[in-house]
């Protein structure tokens, strides 16, 4: 069954957590940094958005956000770009990709 297809409850469950796991299965020298469905509600939206953006994960040389892709491939918001933007100033922001249909993974810049 596609993520798409899923319930919505199991969809929620599921989010970031695959592709941050595979993240973590082949990188070393990471330090955990971005939210996780954090348990705050609607009262989150009212974070600054690079806040609400905060990248995964930080290694010494840059920044990583992890997204995982379907079959109809990249989704990225204009809000995550904006607010990795901001970050982009500190250090550079790579994008870790991840594809449970092909298992297959790459990370790219921002």
């Amino acid at each position: 069954m596609a993520f798409s297809d899923l319930p919505w409850p199991t969809r929620m469950a599921m989010m970031g957590e695959e592709a941050e796991t595979k993240f973590e299965e082949t990188h070393d020298d990471w330090v955990r940094m971005g939210f996780n469905l954090p348990p705050w509600g609607a009262a989150f939206a009212t974070l600054p958005l690079a806040l609400r953006n905060i990248p995964d994960y930080m290694q010494i040389d840059r920044f990583v956000e992890c997204q995982g892709i379907g079959r109809n491939g990249l989704k990225v918001k204009i809000e995550k770009l904006t607010a990795l933007a901001f970050w982009q100033t500190l250090l550079p922001v790579h994008l870790f990709i991840w594809s449970r249909d092909r298992e297959q993974w790459c990370t790219i810049p921002v």
